[in-house]
């Protein structure tokens, strides 16, 4: 009986580990707010990303995934902390896209620049 090696991907040190290995390697220790900051790649708006199962995947949804079990389809998963590369269980929580976007609302994180009150108050100004 032959023993065979893994094989490698040298672009991938954590080519062929299981889910929970790669989170546990991409993770870096608590910091003083319990944020569990994803040291591996991350995408333009600065989620954690992995590759896992053929796809770019963000991951907060592959550590809830890991915790928590499958995610419903049309549920995201959100942050309490506000942090994207977080990644802690304690600080993610699921909920619809109105309920992600109430929760960024409520904590002033849209991409608004103007407050309601300022645009009704530019909508009728004089001359509109």
């Amino acid at each position: 009986m032959s023993s065979q090696k893994p094989r490698k991907n040298p672009r991938n040190a954590t080519y062929g580990w299981p889910l929970s290995a790669k989170i546990a390697f991409y993770s870096a220790p608590p910091d003083e707010n319990g944020c569990v900051k994803w040291t591996g790649a991350c995408d333009k708006n600065g989620y954690g990303v992995l590759d896992w199962d053929g796809k770019t995947r963000k991951a907060h949804r592959l550590a809830w995934t890991e915790h928590n079990g499958p995610i419903p389809a049309g549920i995201h998963i959100c942050h309490k902390c506000d942090v994207k590369p977080c990644i802690a269980d304690a600080h993610l929580f699921p909920g619809t896209n109105a309920d992600n976007h109430r929760d960024r609302a409520v904590k002033g994180l849209g991409a608004a620049k103007l407050s309601l009150r300022e645009v009704l108050a530019i909508k009728s100004a004089p001359g509109r």
